[in-house]
């Protein structure tokens, strides 16, 4: 089975052989870190202007502030966080924007102690 998902764009050329290897160094130097998610931002304000394809209503996220979450370019995520994120699926809601979303679903595993973010290395 894989230890890795790698989630991009539909237009974004991935460098599979420096994917690799930035993987392959990782798993080397740290082997007590499950995950990476590449890409973090954080303090992005919602935009409430219905007319915008990245409205976001209040209702679907109260705070007007999202969680951290990884720019649309892409992310990789381990085996661990894949396979608790999958356990949960059907728990929460949905955001309209997908990256958005997944940043989502961290802080909720986070939140409710089934993700541990220590583990978990921060790479931009």
């Amino acid at each position: 089975p894989a230890r890795y998902l790698v989630v991009v764009e539909d237009e974004t050329y991935v460098n599979v052989p420096a994917v690799m290897a930035l993987l392959e160094s990782r798993d080397k130097q740290h082997s007590g870190v499950d995950n990476m998610y590449g890409g973090r931002i954080v303090q992005t304000g919602v935009i409430r202007e219905k007319l915008s394809r990245y409205y976001v209503s209040k209702h679907d996220h109260p705070a007007d502030i999202f969680n951290p979450y990884a720019e649309s370019v892409g992310y990789i995520v381990g085996r661990p966080t894949c396979a608790a994120l999958y356990a949960v699926r059907n728990l929460w809601k949905t955001l309209p924007i997908d990256d958005i979303n997944f940043g989502y679903w961290l802080s909720e595993l986070r939140r409710t102690k089934q993700f541990d973010a220590d583990k978990c290395e921060y790479v931009r």
